[in-house]
């Protein structure tokens, strides 16, 4: 397939008037298993992009929080006396329906709060004892 537009659509990137449609370009090897992905408030960028385009292709289910809602593009900008400024930019990333990721993040297909004891416990975050890991692998 040469033609870009036979590749389904992941995510759009606005920058004022201009538009850009990214696609997944399949590989030789296709993985066919179920995707899990494990979110939460801290969940942003790069990460949750990833995690919108992919749910929103029917290709994974979202476990945990709600995600950061940090998508936007940053610019930086070095001040006097070594501080570096961080700013959002223009651009911002559109879900395949339209929906922003900015402010608002991705809501969990099942969602999981951690109890106070499981946090006293240093359980959540643990990849052997977390229940969410677990809830994840059933």
């Amino acid at each position: 397939m040469s033609d870009a537009s036979l590749y389904p659509e992941l995510l759009r990137l606005t920058e004022g008037s201009r538009t850009e449609v990214l696609r997944a370009i399949p590989g030789p090897v296709r993985f066919r298993g179920s995707l899990r992905i494990l979110a939460d408030g801290r969940t942003g960028s790069a990460a949750e992009l990833l995690a919108a385009a992919l749910r929103d292709l029917g290709r994974a289910k979202v476990y945990g929080n709600r995600t950061a809602g940090s998508a936007r593009s940053r610019l930086s900008l070095a001040l006097p006396g070594g501080v570096l400024l961080h700013y959002a930019g223009r651009a911002e990333f559109l879900r395949r329906d339209g929906s922003p990721v900015e402010g608002i993040g991705i809501a969990p297909d099942v969602a999981y709060e951690p109890t106070r004891d499981q946090l006293a416990r240093g359980v959540y975050g643990d990849p052997f004892l977390d229940p969410l890991v677990r809830l994840a692998a059933e």
